[in-house]
């Protein structure tokens, strides 16, 4: 779980996630991105697998909820969007848990 470790001090015992938490979920995020580069998709095929589908709910979360910057990542974000594009009913297989993520943290930490 790519943000985790960013979210659950703040989120569930009212503590600021020590740096070294971000510090990870920043490296995941470049070693995904990096990753894109080659193939376009996250297991470094030339199409869709699993791996993409598990991928969209731990990058959608952390995109909502802004715990690192993702401009860092444009490989990341033109992936997200291709994504989006062939996950038939993205929306409510996908956006709508963000969305609804994005609220309980929120009002938990302040988003």
């Amino acid at each position: 779980m790519f943000s985790q470790p960013s979210q659950v001090p703040k989120a569930f015992r009212g503590e600021d996630a020590p740096p070294p938490a971000f510090d990870k979920l920043r490296a995941a995020y470049k070693y995904a991105n990096d990753c894109l580069k080659e193939a376009g998709f996250i297991a470094g095929t030339d199409h869709m697998t699993i791996a993409d589908l598990s991928m969209v709910s731990f990058y959608g979360t952390a995109h909502v909820c802004k715990f690192v910057d993702m401009s860092a990542y444009p490989e990341l974000a033109a992936w997200y969007a291709k994504m989006k594009s062939l996950i038939p009913n993205f929306e409510q297989a996908y956006q709508e848990g963000h969305d609804a993520w994005a609220g309980v943290m929120g009002a938990k930490i302040g988003l």
